[in-house]
């Protein structure tokens, strides 16, 4: 049935194929002819790999594939220098490879053009500092994971507006390194870590209308200084009563609008 779709998308130069819930256990060779789709969802099946040949749909724009049995995010994905969205969550990667990520020559990283990544609920513990690298995301969800620690080189994804980092291990965020030239705080404006053990809050500066800083079931025990001046505009704070780390200011439940 998947192979008859195929032979439709070739025969149509369709733009789009779809192969959700269709109990794939590997992918035809043939997607190596599919030259002209533009999005691509195989979600909700049972793949392990993807073949080589993918990396010829150079089109590509968007890639669906979610809840899957991948252990590993598939190498072939660095050659997909036109993906724009690329959703991962609900597999078993326990491992971000660099050399997914990293330069394939002087001029080009592998996903460049990415905007929107999600590898939400796998097995990750940690993430390579090539991550910051990919310099037009502007939505990563990296929830439900086993994370420690993020990456300094985070700070550098100038156009990230929406970070989700609920339901990891996370106990504080890199330090500010104010003597890097190309260091800039996250202007997002959708912020989540509900779930974590963070001690220590350093990432967003400031607050805009309408934006949703969560804390939902965090250990945080306090905000920074930074986000008072749009406080009474987040629509989703959470705070635990606690120590008071100096210089910062205490915050009670009393103090937002809770959802």
């Amino acid at each position: 049935m998947a192979n008859d779709l195929i032979f439709r998308a070739l025969k149509s130069n369709s733009k789009s194929l779809n192969l959700i819930s269709r109990n794939l256990t590997e992918l035809s060779k043939d997607v190596d002819k599919l030259l002209h789709v533009v999005i691509f969802r195989l979600n909700n099946n049972r793949l392990t790999a993807l073949p080589v040949g993918l990396q010829c749909m150079q089109q590509l724009t968007e890639l669906n594939l979610g809840n899957n049995s991948f252990e590993e995010m598939p190498p072939v994905l660095k050659n997909l220098y036109s993906l724009k969205k690329l959703h991962l969550f609900r597999n078993k990667i326990s491992t971000l490879p660099a050399e997914v990520l990293v330069l394939t020559n002087a001029f080009i990283y592998s996903l460049s053009n990415l905007e929107r990544f999600s590898i939400a609920n796998n097995q990750l513990e940690e993430i390579p500092a090539e991550l910051g690298l990919i310099s037009k995301m502007v939505e990563m969800d990296l929830s439900r994971n086993k994370l420690r620690a993020i990456p300094q080189e985070m700070y550098h994804l100038k156009y990230l507006r929406k970070l989700n980092l609920a339901r990891n291990s996370l106990e504080e965020f890199p330090e500010p390194q104010f003597h890097i030239p190309q260091f800039r705080f996250l202007e997002l404006e959708e912020f989540y870590f509900e779930r974590n053990n963070l001690v220590r809050f350093e990432l967003v500066t400031s607050a805009k209308e309408e934006e949703v800083l969560s804390l939902k079931a965090s250990t945080l025990r306090f905000l920074p200084s930074q986000l008072l001046p749009a406080a009474g505009s987040l629509t989703s704070v959470l705070t635990v009563p606690g120590p008071i780390a100096p210089g910062l200011i205490p915050y009670s439940q009393n103090s937002f609008d809770i959802l």
